[in-house]
């Protein structure tokens, strides 16, 4: 019986094979010990999303969430089609349509909010 350990094993291989794939390139693209958290609850599940889409920035990697070429940001406020996310899906599970996404987007998180993720 598979694990949900296999199931992300499994998502981060596939995602890893599209974007080396896309960028002509090999290897990992994901640090060693990924950790997985249950997202049990709406609050942490959202909590997590935008923090996702928002690190780039904060890591000085990109100056917006748009810029940053590796994110599904683009997919979710529908400037691109590249299919690297599931969007309507991520959007039913989130429950937000594109004005709440276009919204809630510029908000950024606090420190308090990015502590409970970890």
């Amino acid at each position: 019986m598979p694990s949900i350990s296999n199931g992300f094993q499994l998502l981060q291989s596939n995602y890893s094979k599209r974007i080396n794939f896309r960028e002509h390139r090999t290897g990992s693209l994901f640090q060693q010990k990924t950790k997985s958290k249950l997202l049990d609850n709406r609050s942490y599940a959202l909590t997590t999303f935008w923090y996702l889409h928002q690190n780039p920035v904060k890591a000085a990697l990109a100056e917006s969430a748009l810029q940053w070429e590796y994110s599904s940001f683009k997919e979710y406020c529908g400037l691109s089609d590249e299919n690297l996310s599931n969007v309507e899906l991520g959007k039913a599970i989130l429950k937000f349509s594109e004005i709440d996404f276009n919204t809630i987007s510029k908000i950024e998180l606090s420190e308090e909010e990015i502590e409970k993720i970890f």
